[in-house]
Parts: structure tokens; C-alpha cells; sequence
């Protein structure tokens, strides 16, 4: 798992490029999740955080794409996700303390 996330940094533009204009955030408060963007001209990065220990659904709205899953620490229980991007939300249920790296 450690050494897919360091192939990622390594090969992901926007996560070798240091421009904080390139980074966004979205805060699930009451579902304990986080979603950090980071964009380039050639490519963006989802990470999709949750906290909690139980289970929760958040509605990701990611803009551009298509997004395809990169990284999932909870690939064998998760459901397949469909149709993100362009600005479509798109109901994700995230199993507790998880990670799921998206990009484009």
C-alpha cells in the first residue's frame, strides 16, 4: 500500500507540482471525511478520507474527468463506483478509516 501511494507522488503531476492554488478541500463534518483535490494541466488527484469507525456516505462532486479509483484501502468491500466527474454528484459510501485515491 505504501509504495503504490509513493509510485503515485512520483508519477502524478499534480502531486510532484508545490502550488497551493492547486489544492482543494471539502469537509463531511457530520460523516468524519475529507476530500483533498490537488489539480495540474495534466492530471488531478482525489484523496477520499474517512475518519469514523463506522461506515458513511458523502456526495462527491468532482469536476472534469472521467475519475477512475487509483489506490483503495477497502478495494474487496467496496462497491464499484460509477460516473465521476463532470460535475455529476455521485453517492460514495466509504467503509470507516479509509482511503480511496482517485484520478484522472
Amino acid at each position: 500500500w505504501y509504495r503504490a501511494l509513493l509510485a503515485l507522488r512520483a508519477g502524478r503531476v499534480s502531486l510532484t507540482t508545490l502550488d497551493p492554488t492547486s489544492v482543494h478541500t471539502d469537509v463531511f463534518e457530520d460523516q468524519r471525511a475529507l476530500v483533498v483535490r490537488r489539480d495540474s494541466a495534466t492530471d488531478s488527484v482525489a484523496l477520499v478520507l474517512a475518519f469514523g469507525e463506522e461506515p458513511c456516505e458523502i456526495e462527491l462532486v468532482l469536476p472534469g474527468g472521467p475519475w477512475s479509483v487509483l489506490l483503495d484501502s477497502h478495494a474487496d468491500t467496496r462497491f464499484p463506483i460509477a460516473m465521476l466527474g463532470a460535475g455529476y454528484p455521485a453517492l460514495v459510501t466509504l467503509p470507516g478509516r479509509s482511503a480511496l485515491v482517485l484520478g484522472t
